[in-house]
């Protein structure tokens, strides 16, 4: 089980075939492995289906039924999710996805 600093925190971020969900620590942004947090596997399931849905937009027909105010309110929730389960200690931030295919600022998820 991955042991998370007190000056670390997890993101919340989509990327192609990822797990969603990153380790930012003061030396850098790590990948991290839903097992290595233990997340349950309902909510694992989720986020790889948020991640779908990410990934789905790089098809012809995703593209222009891309839905980002949906999107962004699924990460979200996961984010939200996420919190719940690691508890109050460990910070989380959500990065939202903006229009052309930008990156927002982080958003602190309480």
């Amino acid at each position: 089980m991955l042991e998370i600093t007190p000056t670390a925190k997890l993101r919340v971020m989509a990327e192609y075939e990822t797990s969603g969900i990153w380790l930012v620590e003061l030396d850098g942004v790590s990948l991290i492995e839903h097992e290595d947090i233990g997340l349950p596997q309902q909510l694992s399931d989720r986020f790889y289906k948020w991640i779908a849905l990410y990934f789905g937009r790089l098809t012809d027909s995703g593209a222009a039924e891309w839905p980002l105010d949906r999107f962004n309110a699924m990460g979200r929730e996961l984010a939200k999710e996420l919190k719940n389960f690691v508890g109050p200690d460990i910070g989380i931030e959500y990065i939202p996805e903006l229009p052309g295919d930008l990156a927002g600022p982080p958003e602190p998820i309480n």
